[in-house]
């Protein structure tokens, strides 16, 4: 339905922003279709998955397409994000951590089937706030294992899995981000799997 398209389209970048420890400042929509009715309808989307996330103040700038009939539909959304360097999570694990997962990867018809999500925006919001926390990364089409890899090669670490989760898991298409991976220091995963105890380790990152 036009409605979760709006809704995933845009909880992929309002994830991905608030995971780097950004506050989003802005989010503006491309919608591919006339506005009545399909483009307004993901424009509602939007706006709930705006609400749900504790943004419902930002206003939504953007477009749809008027100028030519369409026959089908295409959603792009852009979100803006302000944050001190000291406190950004992108490329910041400096010793050795340990890489855990948290949620279900999950896509397509999985999502109407089973729509309530581990992954919200306030459980990244913690995470975030935590200092043991040090990466935390939405999982993509590509899965757990392309993202864990990509991560310790962008932080120059070797990855060494010894996931504690289903198999399958590993290598399936997470959707619009339904699973998140999360370097902590090594010294401080205690706490971090006391705390989250539906967190799963997916394998340990070491120095080169």
């Amino acid at each position: 339905p036009p409605e979760l398209t709006g809704k995933m389209a845009v909880r992929v970048p309002l994830l991905e922003v608030l995971a780097s420890g950004a506050e989003i400042i802005a989010v503006n929509d491309m919608v591919g279709a006339e506005m009545e009715p399909t483009g307004r309808r993901v424009i509602n989307g939007i706006k709930e998955e705006l609400q749900f996330a504790g943004l419902g103040y930002l206003e939504l700038n953007g477009s749809t397409e008027e100028n030519m009939a369409t026959s089908q539909t295409s959603v792009a959304v852009t979100v803006i994000g302000l944050v001190d360097r000291s406190k950004l999570k992108i490329n910041s694990v400096n010793n050795n951590a340990i890489l855990f997962g948290f949620g279900e990867p999950r896509m397509g018809k999985e999502l109407v089937e089973k729509p309530e999500l581990e992954v919200t925006y306030e459980i990244i919001k913690q995470f975030v706030s935590r200092e043991e926390v040090l990466e935390i990364v939405p999982v993509g089409s590509k899965g757990i294992l392309y993202e864990a890899n990509l991560l310790a090669e962008m932080n120059e670490f070797t990855f060494t899995e010894s996931a504690a989760c289903h198999s399958s898991w590993l290598h399936k298409s997470a959707g619009p981000a339904t699973a998140v991976i999360i370097a902590v220091a090594e010294e401080d995963a205690p706490n971090f799997i006391q705390a989250y105890p539906e967190a799963y380790i997916v394998g340990k990152l070491i120095k080169k």
